[in-house]
């Protein structure tokens, strides 16, 4: 293209030098972040728990995430989840796991609803059901997600079903 290396490095509309690098994404983010925006909050979590642009800390990603959860965000809901579905930084607990999953997956995340019903159809800190599991990988396949659709389609053929559930 004719447009210089400078020119490249700046959005083309506000002229403000575009970051290159995750720690300069990490401070552009905390700015964000310190104005109280609950998408600044979930990404600074996520930035925490990976070690992205800043030294790995569950401990800070926990913080961040819980600041981005008391104004609702579902995606650090989501993310929080994760972590206790897993054990990731804190005790593994599929209690605490379904329940900011479930709070998520009602706001239409749809990876939140996928991992409901996965829990449900393996009976993960839930009594086992395929009928809660296929209510909540209908919600996400709606919202075209491929596992679900997948898993849909395997729950049909196990349980008989000639007619697709989406």
């Amino acid at each position: 293209s004719s447009l210089s290396r400078e020119q490249k490095s700046k959005c083309p509309h506000c002229q403000v030098k575009l970051v290159s690098t995750d720690e300069e994404l990490f401070e552009l983010t905390r700015g964000w972040a310190d104005k109280g925006k609950a998408w600044a909050r979930a990404s600074l979590g996520n930035a925490y728990r990976r070690g992205q642009g800043v030294e790995q800390s569950y401990e800070r990603a926990i913080e961040y995430f819980t600041l981005a959860i008391q104004q609702d965000d579902p995606n650090a809901m989501f993310d929080l989840a994760a972590m206790y579905d897993r054990g990731e930084g804190v005790t593994k607990s599929f209690e605490k796991a379904i329940e900011l999953y479930t709070q998520a997956a009602n706001q239409g995340h749809a990876t939140a609803q996928f991992n409901l019903g996965s829990m449900y159809y393996k009976g993960e800190g839930v009594e086992q059901s395929n009928e809660l599991a296929r209510e909540w990988w209908v919600k996400a396949a709606v919202q075209d997600h491929e596992q679900a659709l997948q898993n849909l389609q395997i729950l049909d053929k196990q349980e008989g079903r000639t007619t697709p559930t989406i």
